[in-house]
């Protein structure tokens, strides 16, 4: 017998009874029936409702548009087909009715009312529903987010259900209507299965009798059935569709709460792997048979928490299954939620990553920090996103072309506080030769001139030294010009060739500190020159009095300042001597120390920056020429 499980129009959504459609005739009413009901009195249906039309017709009924003449609504009216119907066929669309009619929630359709036409045969009157059915949108292949929103709302209505004591039993994506403003719907409960539990809660014994039809007058007989009859939820004695049951109700076994959750676990299944679980002709010897429950091994792209979710729905033993059906949706939702946090991360990922790619094609002031920004935004949400590595790789371990003006003026109180730190220093090692003065009463002063223009000189350097210590500023030519005179005046003392070179050597690793001097290698060159080679071309010259002189092979150097008579002189020259040499060797070791220092925290930052971009190649910082220098 030919028929389709799944609906083919709004009416078999209604109807749940798989349904043909057919074509809607022109409005018409019956005529008044004798007095019927229930419990036997007729009641003629045109008193109230008007028919418009023919929604479907199925084996066992069919569905009609109607106007509700009191409240002026379109409802949906379903009727037996059958003229005498069968007790069973009865009992099951009295079943639905109450059933349907007492589940009051968002996603069961509503029932308006129900009676009895003047053939005897019962109706009921429903909230008309438009919208597709999940098998439809399943076909359709539409978009997997929505299909799961609408997943989560039948498991609720479900539980629901469930906490009045009603298994629906049948439950299949046939069976869910979604609607064209979000709503979803559970229809079809002819064969929803009453517990104790709903008998309770309306007060009646504890038996079917209060779901059974009291079968009215005998009427004409039974229509031809063009469809076939409406065995497509039953296998024997087995009530359901075979393809979405669960192993205990194919068996035959009491209907629990269980049996839904396996037939939901075999939608979500459909939902997410485009085909059902089970096939068609699904039989008894395939209730032993293992399944993999897996969406994933027909649609790869199925993420692993939905794999386990499936699996555990649709567990043969029903106490391994979720204890719940709002446990189901729960845990699909849970999994909703976080896919709508993920794409979401994803899109913030592109935006930001977009922003660093465009400041990275841009040239000006800001484009780095903008660059650096966007990327590290990118990292926070995706620690492992390569490009947005590399671009902070490259920004941070780079040096800019170009340096913004807000780092230059960072740079700028470095070096000033660095220069602060050196002129002291200098300072120091400038008023150390003021010592000279506790040995001036043991020495011979030949001439006092040239000692006053000796300390002269030394004390203006050292106001210099002083002056950048406070101020962190080095006044270039005049410290420059400065150090070439007391290196002349220097050479008085001892003549240009012996305590000279190191007073120079001193001086000259201050120079190369300025950052003026740094970047013109040739300025530091020509100064150690012209300092070095001063004294000398005056007394060549015969400006200064000589102070050198080679006899017999032999180099004689005179001081124009002391005269040295014995060993006391001697010794206070050799002190003095290396006395300022320990000098020079302090400062040029704390330069040195400070270059280590700031190398190996330099190098440290380096390495900490390569551990959290790890997309970033090494870069050897000491090779790095930072911007402006030769």
């Amino acid at each position: 017998m030919a028929r389709s499980d799944q609906p083919t129009g709004i009416a078999d959504t209604v109807m749940g009874v798989g349904a043909t459609a057919a074509t809607p005739g022109d409005a018409r009413s019956t005529e008044p029936a004798k007095p019927g009901s229930v419990e036997g009195d007729r009641e003629g249906i045109g008193k109230r409702f008007q028919l418009l039309a023919t929604l479907g017709r199925g084996g066992m009924g069919e569905v009609e548009l109607a106007k509700d003449r009191r409240i002026g609504r379109e409802v949906a009216m379903k009727r037996m087909r059958a003229v005498a119907p069968t007790q069973e066929q009865l009992d099951r669309f009295v079943r639905e009715a109450r059933v349907q009619g007492g589940l009051e929630h968002p996603a069961i359709v509503p029932v308006h009312d129900f009676g009895v036409d003047r053939e005897g045969r019962p109706f009921i009157v429903m909230k008309r529903l438009v919208g597709t059915t999940l098998a439809q949108k399943i076909g359709d292949r539409v978009e997997r987010a929505e299909l799961l929103r609408a997943f989560v709302d039948v498991c609720l209505a479900i539980e629901f259900a469930h906490t009045r004591g009603i298994v629906h039993r049948d439950l299949k994506p046939a069976n869910v209507m979604l609607g064209e403003f979000g709503e979803t719907y559970v229809i079809d409960w002819g064969v929803a299965h009453a517990t104790t539990v709903w008998r309770a809660r309306l007060g009646e014994p504890a038996s079917a009798e209060s779901l059974k039809w009291r079968p009215p007058d005998p009427g004409l007989p039974e229509p031809p059935d063009e469809d076939g009859p409406d065995d497509s939820t039953r296998v024997g004695a087995v009530i359901g569709t075979p393809a979405y049951m669960a192993p205990e109700q194919m068996l035959g076994e009491p209907a629990t709460a269980a049996v839904d959750i396996y037939a939901l676990g075999c939608i979500l299944f459909e939902v997410l792997a485009g085909e059902p679980l089970h096939g068609a002709q699904r039989g008894l010897s395939s209730v032993a048979d293992a399944v993999d429950a897996r969406p994933s091994r027909v649609k790869p792209d199925v993420p692993p928490e939905l794999d386990a979710i499936c699996v555990r729905a649709t567990a043969r033993e029903p106490a391994q299954r979720y204890a719940s059906a709002r446990a189901l949706g729960e845990a699909v939702q849970d999994f909703v939620d976080g896919d709508r946090d993920e794409h979401a991360r994803m899109l913030l990922v592109e935006q930001h990553l977009g922003l660093a790619r465009a400041a990275m094609k841009r040239d000006d002031e800001h484009s780095r920090r903008d660059a650096m920004r966007a990327a590290a935004r990118v990292l926070a949400v995706k620690p492992d996103q390569a490009e947005a590595g590399g671009i902070m790789a490259r920004m941070l371990l780079e040096p800019p072309k170009k340096i913004p003006a807000e780092l230059e003026a960072e740079l700028q109180e470095q070096a000033d506080a660095a220069t602060k730190q050196r002129a002291k220093i200098g300072t120091y090692a400038y008023l150390s030769v003021v010592a000279l003065w506790a040995v001036i009463p043991a020495m011979t002063v030949r001439s006092w001139p040239w000692l006053v223009a000796f300390y002269a000189t030394l004390g203006a350097n050292a106001v210099f030294s002083v002056r950048s210590a406070l101020t962190g500023k080095i006044f270039t030519p005049a410290s420059l010009v400065g150090n070439i005179a007391l290196a002349i005046v220097w050479s008085r003392l001892f003549g240009p060739f012996m305590l000279t070179p190191v007073f120079i050597c001193g001086v000259m690793l201050a120079i190369v500190a300025n950052p003026w001097m740094i970047r013109r290698t040739w300025a530091v060159l020509a100064w150690t020159t012209i300092a070095a080679m001063a004294p000398v071309v005056l007394e060549t010259v015969g400006v200064l009095e000589p102070t050198w002189r080679i006899h017999d092979g032999t180099l004689t150097t005179t001081s124009t300042i002391f005269s040295i008579h014995g060993n006391l002189e001697l010794g206070v020259l050799i002190g003095l001597d290396l006395m300022f040499m320990l000098v020079v060797a302090g400062f040029a070791l704390s330069l040195r120390r400070a270059a280590v220092d700031a190398q190996r925290r330099v190098t440290i930052q380096a390495w900490h920056l390569r551990q959290i971009v790890t997309e970033a190649a090494p870069v050897t910082v000491s090779s790095r020429r930072g911007p402006g220098r030769d």
